[in-house]
């Protein structure tokens, strides 16, 4: 599977028409109704509006950059986040890049990191499992890139215990390693609140070579197709 992928067609949902009640259809109406009221909702296309708009001082192009460096910087990444931002993310590794992405080696990855998981329903022993798959052992002063890992973790400020505890363990491990300061190996986002569309998810995905432009735009398209198509024929009912 490449990472490249292939341009799909202009609509590739295909949606063979339901039989809904009157109650199901007023219901559907009542829920696009507040969903599409709803400022989230909009947050994908204000991204992609300012990064076209003002492409070097936009927000996404801060992020990609940021990614960038940290692809640049290590070959393994350890995700360190609690709840929405966690799941978001995982799903979309998941769906998006190759099953065994941390499996290849760096060439077969598009010189793009593995990804690792952390901070929801806090394990201390998985933790510290983890850190024994990404600090190998130290050659007597080697510092190959292959031998490096970096950290982004969503913070808002009021870091969930999970997050904490992981952070706790795994940070000390980082600073250690680090020759010199860590950079953009250690690298602090914030929460995006109730979307996870905002760096949190967006600055792992293009770290791991998830195209987030093509992302954006897909979720403009679904969310455009919510407001618009009938019930019975509405992707996002079913």
């Amino acid at each position: 599977m490449s990472v490249i992928r292939p341009k799909p067609s202009e609509d590739p949902l295909l949606v063979a028409p339901a039989v809904l009640s009157t109650v199901e259809t007023a219901r559907f109406e009542a829920v696009r109704a507040a969903v599409m009221g709803h400022e989230v909702v909009r947050g994908p296309e204000r991204i992609l509006a300012a990064y076209g708009a003002s492409r070097t001082t936009s927000d996404l192009f801060d992020w990609l950059a940021r990614a960038r460096r940290v692809r640049e910087s290590v070959d393994r990444v350890v995700f360190v986040a609690a709840g929405a931002a966690h799941h978001a993310m995982r799903l979309v590794f998941d769906t998006c890049c190759h099953p065994l992405h941390n499996d290849l080696d760096r060439g077969e990855r598009g010189g793009r990191p593995r990804l690792f998981f952390t901070g929801e329903d806090f394990d201390g022993d998985a933790v510290s499992g983890l850190l024994d798959l990404v600090t190998c052992p130290s050659v007597a002063g080697r510092d190959d890139l292959l031998d490096r890992f970096g950290i982004i973790a969503v913070d808002d400020g009021d870091r969930e215990a999970s997050v904490g505890a992981s952070m706790h363990l795994l940070e000390p491990a980082l600073l250690g390693a680090a020759r010199g300061e860590p950079g953009d190996r250690l690298v602090a986002v914030p929460a995006g609140g109730a979307s996870p569309l905002g760096a949190e998810m967006l600055l792992p995905s293009a770290v791991v070579g998830i195209d987030v432009v093509r992302l954006l735009e897909g979720a403009v398209a679904m969310n455009l197709r919510f407001a618009e198509a009938a019930p019975a024929t509405n992707p996002v009912a079913f």
